[in-house]
C-alpha cells in the first residue's frame, strides 16, 4: 500500500517521456512524407503522354526489330536473282602404289600434267599438287520458285509493318484509356473529399444542435456514420487513383515507380464523322492495321504454298568453272575452264515436298481463320464502343437532370427544416443524393471520352494525328 504513491511519479515520468518521443517521431514521419510527396511532379497532358509512350514503349521497339528482320529476309530472297560466285583452293598430297612392271611408264599424266619418273618400277609417292578455282552459277529458270519466295518475303514485310501500325494504334488507345482513367478517379477523389468536408460540417452542426436540444442523439449517430462512410469513399478513391496512375505508367512503357507526374485536364475528343454512316464505317474498318496485317499474312502463306509447289519442277542453271593446277616440283597445267547449262530435277524426295505442301496449306487455312476472327473482333469492339458512347451520353443528360432535382430537393429540405416541417435526416439524404449525382456526371463524362477513343481504335484511326484533328 505504501508503494503505490511512489509508483505514480514513475508512471507519470514514463508517460511524459513516451509522449515526447511520439511527438518527436510524428513530425519526423510527417516531414518524411512531405519530402517524399513534395518531389517535383511534371504536368502531363494527353499529347505528351502519347508522345512519350511512342518513344519508350518496348513493344514498339520490338515491332521495329521485326520489320528489320523481315527486310533482311526480303534481301535474301532478292539475292537469288543475281549470279553467285565462289573461289576455292586446295593442296593435295598424291601417293601411288608400287607400279607393276607391265604398267611402268617413264611419264605420268595427271589431268594433262606430264611428270617424268626416273624409276617407274618403284613406289612413287610424295607428289604435292596445288589447285585454285573460280566457280560461277546463275539460275536461268526455276518455274517461279524465286518469284513466289520474293512475294512471300514482301508480304511478310508488309505484315510486320501493319503489325507495327497496330501496336502503335493500340499503344495510343491504351495510353488514352489509362489517361482518362486517371482523370476519372482524380475527379472522383475531389468530389469525395468535398463531400467529406460537408459531412464533417454536418456532423459538427448535428452536435451543436444536439447540445441545444434541437435534434436527437440518433441524428448525431447517423451523421457520424455518414462521415465514416465518406472517409471510406475517400480512401477507396485514393487507392483507385494510384492504381490508375500505375496503369498509365505501364501503358506508357515506364517503370511502375518511375517518373512522378500529375495529369492535367483539357482534352475533349469528338467522335469521327463517319460514325453515323454504316457503309462508310465498314469501309474504314477494312483499313484497320490489324486487318491489314492479317491480309498480308494470309498472302504470304499463299505465296509460300506456291513456292513449295514449284519445287516439284526442274531447275535450269548456267555454270562456269576456271581452274589452275600446279605441282610442287615439276610443270603445271594450263588454265582450264568449263561453261555449261545444268538441268536438275529432284523427282523423288521420299514425300518431303508433299509434307511441306500440306504444312503450308494448313498454315494458309489458319491465317484465313485468323483474318476472319480479327475482323469479327474489330467489329465487336466498334459496336461495343458505340453502345458505350450512347450509354455515356444518356447518363450525362440524366445526371444533369438528377443534379438539378437534387439541388432543388436540398434547397427544399433546408427551408423545410428551418420551418420545422422536414427532419434533420432529410438534409443529409438530400446532400448525399446531390453528391452521388455529381459523381455520376463526372464518371459519365470520362466514360464518354473512353468510348470515343475506343471508336477511333476500332476504326483504325487511333493515331496522334487523328486524335489531334479530333480535339486532342
Amino acid at each position: 500500500m505504501n508503494q503505490l504513491p511512489k509508483s505514480r511519479p514513475m508512471t507519470k515520468t514514463w508517460l511524459t517521456v513516451l509522449m515526447i518521443v511520439v511527438m518527436g517521431i510524428a513530425p519526423t514521419a510527417t516531414m518524411a512524407d512531405e519530402d517524399r510527396h513534395s518531389a517535383p511532379n511534371r504536368e502531363l497532358d494527353l499529347r505528351s503522354a502519347i508522345g512519350k509512350a511512342l518513344q519508350l514503349h518496348p513493344s514498339i521497339r520490338t515491332g521495329e526489330a521485326h520489320i528489320d528482320r523481315a527486310q533482311a529476309r526480303l534481301d535474301q530472297a532478292e539475292s537469288l536473282y543475281y549470279p553467285h560466285f565462289s573461289a576455292s583452293s586446295r593442296i593435295e598430297r598424291l601417293t601411288l602404289n608400287t607400279a607393276r612392271p607391265d604398267s611402268a611408264r617413264a611419264v605420268l599424266d595427271f589431268n594433262g600434267v606430264e611428270i617424268e619418273t626416273k624409276d617407274p618400277d618403284t613406289s612413287m609417292s610424295g607428289f604435292t599438287r596445288y589447285g585454285a578455282a573460280l566457280q560461277a552459277e546463275y539460275m536461268l529458270y526455276d518455274f517461279g520458285r524465286r518469284q513466289h519466295g520474293k512475294r512471300a518475303a514482301e508480304s511478310h514485310l508488309g505484315t510486320e509493318q501493319a503489325r507495327l501500325n497496330d501496336i502503335t494504334s493500340s499503344t495510343v488507345f491504351n495510353v488514352t484509356q489509362a489517361y482518362f482513367d486517371v482523370l476519372r478517379f482524380q475527379n472522383a477523389l475531389r468530389i469525395q473529399e468535398e463531400f467529406l468536408e460537408r459531412r464533417q460540417e454536418n456532423l459538427d452542426l448535428a452536435r451543436r444542435m444536439h447540445r441545444a436540444g434541437r435534434v436527437t442523439r440518433g441524428d448525431v449517430i447517423k451523421a457520424e456514420a455518414e462521415r465514416a462512410r465518406a472517409r471510406l469513399e475517400v480512401t477507396r478513391a485514393g487507392h483507385d487513383l494510384e492504381a490508375s496512375r500505375v496503369r498509365l505508367r505501364t501503358a506508357m512503357g515506364l517503370d511502375e515507380a518511375g517518373w512522378a507526374f500529375s495529369v492535367v485536364e483539357g482534352a475533349q475528343l469528338t467522335p469521327p464523322q463517319e460514325l453515323g454512316r454504316r457503309d462508310a464505317t465498314h469501309r474504314v474498318i477494312e483499313d484497320h492495321p490489324r486487318l491489314q496485317a492479317e491480309r498480308q499474312f494470309l498472302r504470304a502463306h499463299h505465296e509460300e504454298l506456291e513456292q513449295v509447289k514449284a519445287d516439284r519442277r526442274p531447275e535450269i542453271r548456267l555454270t562456269g568453272n576456271y581452274r589452275v593446277d600446279e605441282f610442287h616440283s615439276g610443270p603445271g597445267s594450263e588454265p582450264n575452264y568449263t561453261v555449261g547449262v545444268q538441268l536438275e530435277w529432284r523427282f523423288f524426295d521420299g514425300g518431303q515436298r508433299r509434307a511441306r505442301a500440306a504444312e503450308a496449306r494448313a498454315e494458309m487455312m489458319a491465317a484465313a481463320e485468323r483474318q476472319r476472327e480479327a475482323r469479327r473482333d474489330v467489329l465487336t469492339e466498334l459496336h461495343n464502343a458505340q453502345r458505350e458512347l450512347t450509354e455515356a451520353e444518356e447518363r450525362i443528360e440524366l445526371s444533369k437532370t438528377l443534379i438539378r432535382a437534387a439541388e432543388q430537393d436540398l434547397r427544399s429540405a433546408t427551408i423545410g427544416y428551418r420551418e420545422g416541417i422536414r427532419a434533420f435526416s432529410d438534409l443529409s439524404d438530400a446532400a448525399l443524393d446531390l453528391r452521388e449525382a455529381e459523381l455520376e456526371l463526372a464518371l459519365a463524362e470520362f466514360d464518354r471520352q473512353q468510348a470515343v477513343i475506343g471508336i477511333y481504335w476500332a476504326m483504325g484511326r487511333a493515331s496522334l494525328e487523328r486524335l489531334t484533328e479530333a480535339g486532342l
